[in-house]
C-alpha cells in the first residue's frame, strides 16, 4: 500500500517515526509530507527519512497565516497525491481530511485534544475526515461517531517501554542526577489554542523560582525571550 503521514510538528516526528518504520519493513511505499517548523527537518535527516517540504517558509500562527497555509497544504497536498496515488493519507492536518475526501482517499486524522479545546483545528479538519484517532478520554464532540478511541496518549507512540529505553548518560550531559533539580519550560503561547491562555509570565516565573530555588538548581528551557533574571538560568539542550 501507499501511504502518506503529514507532519506539521516535531512532535509529529516521534508520534509516527515508529509505525511509518514498521511499514516500510513491511513493505509499504511510505511519503512523508511536512511544513518548516522548528527542528522537525532536523529530526528527519538524522533518522534517514526521505520527505517532502510542501511548505518551506512555514506559516504564522495568526488567522490570516492559518488560513494562507490551509490553502498551500492543500493545494499541495492534493497535487503530490495525484501522482504518488496514495491508499491512506494520515496525520495530525486538516488539509489530509480536505484532500481526501476530494479525491476520495480515506484519511485518519490523529488528535489528542479536546474538540471544544482546539475549535478551529476540529471545525477545519474533521467535517471531512475519515476517521478520527484519539486517545479515549477526548471529546471529538459531534464528531464522536466518526472516532476511534484507545486507551493511551499520543506521548506512547514512542515513550513506551516497547519503543523508549531511558539512558541516564544522556541526562548527565545536562544535569548532575545526584542533585535535586527543576527544569522549568517557557512556551511562546502564541498558536491558535493558546488564545486567552497566559501561562507562566515574569510575574509567575519571578516568584517560582524564589519558591524552588532553596530546594534545588533551577533551569530554564524556553522558546520565548528570556528578560536578564532568568537568563542565568537558561539551559540550551540538544533535542537531536
Amino acid at each position: 500500500m501507499n501511504f502518506v503521514f503529514h507532519l506539521g510538528h516535531p512532535a509529529h516526528f516521534h508520534l509516527f517515526k515508529n509505525i511509518i518504520s514498521s511499514l516500510k519493513s513491511k513493505g509499504h511505499k511510505i511519503a512523508i509530507l511536512i511544513k518548516k517548523k522548528d527542528i522537525l527537518e532536523e529530526l528527519l535527516r538524522k533518522a534517514g527519512l526521505e520527505y517532502y517540504n510542501i511548505l518551506p517558509k512555514g506559516r504564522t500562527d495568526s488567522k490570516f497565516g492559518i488560513a494562507k497555509g490551509m490553502i498551500e497544504s492543500d493545494f499541495k497536498i492534493f497535487r503530490f497525491c495525484l501522482s504518488f496515488k496514495p491508499d491512506i493519507l494520515i496525520g495530525t492536518s486538516y488539509a489530509i481530511s480536505h484532500v481526501g475526501k476530494i479525491l476520495n482517499i480515506p484519511s485518519i486524522n490523529v488528535n489528542e485534544d479536546d474538540a471544544a479545546v482546539v475549535p478551529l483545528y476540529s471545525k477545519l479538519s474533521y467535517p471531512w475526515a475519515s476517521v478520527i484517532l484519539s486517545p479515549k478520554v477526548c471529546v471529538n464532540g459531534k464528531w464522536e461517531k466518526k472516532s476511534i478511541k484507545y486507551e493511551g496518549f499520543h506521548e506512547l507512540a514512542y515513550l513506551h517501554p516497547n519503543q523508549f529505553t531511558p539512558n541516564k548518560e544522556v541526562v548527565k550531559k545536562y544535569f548532575n542526577p545526584e542533585e535535586k533539580y527543576f527544569l522549568i519550560r517557557f512556551a511562546k503561547l502564541t498558536a491558535h489554542h493558546d488564545d486567552g491562555i497566559k501561562g507562566i509570565n515574569d510575574v509567575v516565573a519571578s516568584n517560582l523560582v524564589k519558591l524552588l530555588a532553596p530546594f534545588g538548581k533551577i533551569y530554564i528551557t524556553s522558546e520565548r525571550k528570556l528578560s536578564a533574571e532568568f537568563e542565568p538560568f537558561r539551559i540550551n539542550i540538544n533535542p537531536l
